[in-house]
């Protein structure tokens, strides 16, 4: 679903923004009639003359819109000229004319082009240049359409029209006709006089029980008399010969003000050609450079276009196998890329090619579109093994073993077919068939591990049980279970749908490749590597590394009796991913206890819980705070919650309740005395209403009492640890001989830790992973993302040299690794955006404006398909770009959809508009975490329209209408209904331009609209090379960086560092135990960081920092000062970062965050006026 709906969109976009189509007069948009000047009307695809020097003396006096006669018609009152910081005021003086005449041919082109190969041999092309000039008609050469009950309110006898006799009707069918003039009206616009009076006096005199009446065919024919323009097209076919290169334009024939150019060179047997459109009307003095200027109106080439034809094209940039990089991780990619075949690119333009395989035409584009492919997780060779035949239910091991070994070898046959290709014995091939070899000796050794060991088999079938219950079962069936025994229960009550659901195969292969490293604890892919689960958005990377939380949960009871503690922990960077996916984990994690209670033998007594460990922004932290939520849910229910969880994880029931107005039953129980919450269901028929409760927590006070099993947190937390005395906990590092750490450390979204966060958590993560390691056992490591690049060196830098072991590996191309492969259907369409001669800001909102214009067409056309494409998403690569919008939403947006709305004559439809601001949302940092839930949950809500008391149509208010978005948004986020975005600028960097994208699209088609920004040259080259770009996205990705040996990331942390390994690691956890530090504890710390960053230029200098601190501190020993949470004491050491003052302060800075790394500079004036003068 879909197609149709995306097509509107894209249509909409070219008639309102690029032309022609986009106003009503007639239904020949050839020749189309605008009621506005055609630089205030278009947006891009305008080539503008030059602009020549205009001496000081010469300022233009006259008012923006000193020649418009029809002022009610020119409602948008942007001056071309008052752009951006790169195009000022074109009156400035002769001082900065040359250099704001270079600034502003990007800003103002008079040119654009289309470079493309053919080959060698070819000595002259056909070319098509195709454009449009706009001039103003005469009256009596307009023609406007309208319905017919218009024009019989103009001839009826009883309204008097007075100009009856001088108006002309042809139908074009029972509904509507084109009206025009047999003659012009007499007398002067501006004046009001003669015919014009007549007009004006007609509608003040009508009378008033007619006025609404009339008011319509009274619009129709003033936009008839006001002034228009008319659209001439021209397009001219041109034989260019690529003999010579034509630098000077060369005229077009019969078009004398538009010219071409021509560059060529040649390499080897191709050649390389470059021709570029220019338009020749006489310069424009840059006073007069205007959007209500006619001459500079009149001056301009409207949707301009160059097409060439020829079945000689060749690859703009074809694959060299013999080329060596230095990265060789780009080298992989080029040969994985190399079938990605480009022919051309533009300038100040994007270009297109068709078809995309072996094409016969090139051209230019202003609004190009790519339809990204989507992946297939389906392995057409595999026959899928169900779920329930891996769980408790489900057949011997003999036979479940059978199916995994057909399962592996159909894996070993595709390598075999893949070893047989060419390009197999090439360095890159071998390469790449190594990795797959490796990855299938993992599988085989999983499956034999199942076949050898009784008690993994057990703990594969449990975990695989757990992941069934959790992709299948109904919120009825879980209300069933209360009382099941699975002991003596064959199966439950499954349909046939829920029997046959299954892992993805990559999600079931990554399970198998797991296996060995979760049980042995001297793995190599435990002790030294990292696996990766690399896949596209949406693929199932969250249930891949779920299913092995689940085993290692399982394994850890049914192999140790010292179980007790956490055995997985789950870390993410932004506090919205970590709510919709704790919602996940805690829905695993409760089934996982459903289970331990049906087989306590196996699973043991006590309790499978998860815990949240985040901020207090967004979770009490303590159970005073959390009684104060409790209190403020009885008085205001939902709008109150702060407790991360607004359902019941095993039944689905609201653990808020109204009752009645005003008063709420609610599932939350705070008891202070036993440093305990309980979260009981309300649903008294669900098994988790007894004073147990949901095996879910999320204070810490009571996570360091009793630590979860799975400990769900962000990577910001960690850096608490220097402040928790009771932190320890969570590693078992302080606790008896025998006691397990935790056993897996599962990082999601691993491309977000670059930078300074990235930096910071790999140096922290030394301390971090020292307390998982217990008696020489330590933790294996998952992470996953969807957009990796420089993936061995982040690994490396985070984790300590070890490798990293990317699942699933490519195949000889980037079209298939088996477990994924390149669908020829697609789910999301890109569509570029660059505006010629408008600001950032007018761009946005013109472009939004026509997309709310758009989805009301999509509504028009079919009502019952818009739910999908009502909701539009703008998203902003900052929080400042966020603002800017967020204030013209409710007056310049809103107005701006309504007055389109007017011109289209869609007036009934005012649902559009009305209201819009309080139906705008925000997802980004500087809203409330309980709002955020709020609004997702409102994103949940179909379309639907109410009547009001006077019988109009509107939207409801717990719809949304409008989201703004920054990068919050850009990661979890799995909303169906959100299907159309635009993005307002690229972003940052390529990996978050595709997780940000690849929000839309989930479900039914999606559209991405960016608006690249002409000014900036990354935004320019990508929308010049558009086509190029989104066809190889995923290679795009930059290298990621992280640094952490660098000066300034030693200085903030090393404190931070240091405190949370003595703490924790040492045994002296309680703020008194500080007198107990000797310079000797800090040892422990030096070698464990000479073990994990053996060769670093910096090292020496971290560990000067390290005894420099040892001193200090052994000084303040000394001194009897404690130290203690920061609590404005004069005597304490521990120092928060926005509390720290200057740089001689004697108090240690101690990170409450992970991204406190930008120094902070402090100014003082030493000797305030020496050597001052006068001035």
């Amino acid at each position: 679903m879909g197609k149709r709906q995306i097509e509107i969109f894209q249509e909409t976009i070219q008639e309102q923004l690029l032309g022609p189509g986009s106003d009503i007069y007639s239904d020949d948009d050839t020749f189309e009639i605008i009621s506005d000047y055609p630089l205030k009307r278009y947006y891009t695809g305008i080539l503008f003359p030059e602009r020549s020097l205009c001496s000081q003396g010469e300022a233009d006096t006259e008012s923006f819109d000193s020649d418009s006669e029809d002022e009610a018609e020119y409602t948008d009152t942007e001056n071309i000229n008052e752009t951006s910081g790169a195009t000022k005021e074109f009156k400035d003086t002769q001082k900065d004319s040359k250099e704001e005449i270079t600034l502003s041919n990007h800003f103002f082109p008079s040119n654009m082009g289309i470079s493309f190969c053919v080959d060698g041999g070819v000595d002259s092309i056909q070319v098509d240049f195709s454009f449009a000039i706009y001039g103003q008609p005469k009256q009596t050469e307009v023609s406007i359409k309208i319905t017919r009950t218009i024009y019989q309110v103009l001839i009826h006898d009883k309204y008097n029209f007075p100009f009856e006799d001088i108006i002309n009707y042809v139908e074009i069918d029972e509904h509507y006709g084109l009206l025009s003039l047999k003659r012009e009206l007499k007398g002067k616009k501006k004046g009001r006089t003669e015919d014009y009076a007549s007009f004006d006096g007609w509608i003040k005199n009508i009378d008033p029980d007619f006025k609404e009446t009339i008011r319509p065919a009274y619009n129709q024919f003033n936009k008839l008399i006001t002034r228009t323009w008319q659209r001439t097209p021209v397009e001219i076919t041109r034989a260019v010969t690529l003999l010579n290169n034509i630098n000077t334009p060369k005229a077009l024939p019969d078009f004398k003000s538009a010219g071409y150019t021509l560059k060529m060179y040649e390499v080897g047997d191709r050649k390389y050609v470059k021709i570029q459109l220019v338009n020749l009307f006489p310069a424009v003095p840059s006073n007069q450079f205007s959007s209500s200027k006619e001459s500079i109106n009149e001056s301009c080439l409207f949707q301009a276009k160059i097409s060439i034809n020829t079945d000689k094209l060749r690859s703009y940039k074809p694959f060299d196998a013999t080329k060596s990089y230095t990265d060789k991780e780009y080298q992989k990619l080029e040969f994985l890329y190399r079938d990605m075949e480009h022919f051309s690119i533009g300038h100040n333009c994007a270009t297109e090619w068709l078809p995309l395989s072996k094409p016969t035409k090139v051209a230019t584009t202003f609004v190009p579109i790519y339809d990204l492919k989507a992946t297939k997780t389906d392995v057409s060779e595999l026959k899928n093994i169900p779920l329930y035949d891996l769980s408790v239910w489900g057949g011997a091991q003999d036979k479940v073993i059978s199916q995994l070994h057909d399962f592996v070898n159909e894996y070993r046959g595709w390598i075999h077919s893949q070893k047989k290709q060419q390009d197999a014995k090439s360095d890159i091939g071998s390469q790449i068939i190594n990795q797959l070899d490796v990855i299938l000796d993992r599988l085989d050794e999983g499956v034999e591990l199942l076949s050898s060991n009784d008690k993994l088999f057990k703990a594969f079938q449990y975990a695989n049980t757990a992941m069934l219950l959790q992709f299948s079962l109904d919120d009825n069936f879980y209300q069933n279970m209360q009382d099941i025994d699975f002991k003596k229960l064959e199966r439950p009550n499954f349909s046939n749908k829920q029997k046959e659901a299954s892992y993805r195969p990559f999600q079931l292969a990554f399970l198998l490749i797991s296996l060995e490293s979760v049980i042995n604890p001297a793995s190599e892919y435990r002790v030294n590597n990292v696996d990766l689960i690399w896949f596209p958005t949406g693929g199932g990377k969250t249930e891949a590394y779920l299913s092995v939380a689940a085993l290692t949960i399982a394994w850890r009871r049914m192999s140790s009796s010292d179980y007790s503690g956490v055995s997985v922990i789950m870390r993410y960077t932004l506090r919205l991913l970590t709510a919709q996916q704790f919602e996940r984990a805690s829905k695993l994690i409760t089934v996982l206890e459903f289970l331990r209670q049906q087989f306590v033998e196996d699973l043991k007594h006590e309790t499978i819980s998860i815990g949240l460990w985040i901020g207090g922004s967004s979770t009490p932290n303590n159970l005073k705070d959390a009684l104060d939520v409790v209190k403020n849910i009885d008085k205001r229910g939902e709008s109150a919650n702060q407790f991360q969880l607004d359902k019941c994880s095993w039944c689905g029931s609201k653990l808020i309740q109204e009752n009645s107005p005003g008063i709420y039953t609610h599932a939350f129980h705070v008891r202070e005395n036993k440093k305990d919450l309980k979260i009981k269901c309300l649903n008294k028929e669900c098994l988790f209403h007894n004073k147990k409760g949901l095996p879910i927590q999320v204070v810490d006070d009571v996570l360091y009492n009793i630590p979860p099993s799975l400990l769900f947190a962000t990577v910001d937390k960690f850096a608490m640890l220097s402040w928790s005395e009771e932190g320890h906990n969570f590693f078992n590092s302080l606790n008896k001989k025998g006691t397990l750490p935790p056993d897996l450390i599962i990082q999601d979204e691993l491309h977000l830790l670059t930078g300074p966060l990235g930096s910071i958590v790999a140096l922290f993560e030394s301390v971090i992973e020292d307390l998982c390691t217990k008696d020489g056992v330590g933790p294996k490591i998952i992470a996953s993302t969807a957009t990796t690049r420089n993936t061995e060196e982040q690994v490396k830098q985070l984790y300590g040299n070890r490798s990293v072991s990317t699942f699933p590996p490519p195949g000889l191309s980037h079209e298939d690794s088996f477990f994924a492969k390149q669908s020829e259907h697609s789910n999301r369409r890109y569509l570029g955006f660059m505006p010629t001669g408008k600001t950032g800001v007018d761009s946005q909102i013109h472009l939004l404006t026509t997309l709310f214009i758009a989805r009301l067409k999509v509504f028009i056309e079919d009502s019952n398909e818009v739910n999908p494409y009502w909701t539009l998403v703008s998203y902003y690569n900052s929080l400042k770009d966020v603002g800017r919008m967020s204030n013209k939403v409710g007056d310049e947006l809103q107005a701006l959809v309504k007055q389109s709305q007017k011109r289209l004559k869609l007036f009934e439809y005012g649902f559009n508009h009305y209201g819009l601001k309080s139906r705008s949302k925000e997802l980004t940092s500087r809203v409330d975490s309980a709002k955020i839930k709020q609004t997702l949950d409102q994103l949940e809500q179909d379309f639907a329209l109410e009547k009001s008391d006077k019988g109009n149509n509107y939207v409801n208010n717990d719809i949304v209408d409008f989201i703004l978005a920054t990068n919050m948004l850009s990661v979890g986020i799995d909303i169906d209904r959100l299907n159309i975005m635009q993005i307002n600028g690229v972003p940052r960097n390529t990996a978050e331009y595709i997780q940000a994208s690849s929000r839309v699209g989930r479900k039914d088609k999606g559209l991405v609209v960016t608006l690249f920004d002409s000014n900036r040259a990354r935004d320019k080259s990508y929308f010049e090379n558009f086509l190029p770009f989104h066809q190889s996205l995923y290679k795009q990705i930059e290298p990621l960086s992280i640094t952490p040996f660098t000066e300034n990331t030693i200085d903030k942390m090393i404190s931070s560092l240091l405190v949370s390994y003595v703490r924790h690691k040492q045994g002296l956890n309680k703020n008194k135990d500080i007198k107990h530090f000797t310079t000797e504890s800090i040892e422990g710390l030096k070698a464990l960081l000479k073990k994990r960053f053996p060769v670093n230029e910096n090292i020496e200098f971290c560990f000067r920092k390290i005894d420099e601190l040892a001193t200090d501190w052994d000084d303040k020993i000394k001194q009897d000062n404690p130290y203690d949470k920061y609590k404005g004491k004069e005597g304490a050491l521990l120092s928060k970062p926005d509390q720290s003052v200057s740089s001689d302060d004697s108090k240690w800075v101690v990170m409450q965050s992970m991204r406190d790394i930008d120094s902070s500079s402090f100014i003082q004036i030493q000797h305030p006026f020496i050597g001052a003068t006068d001035e």
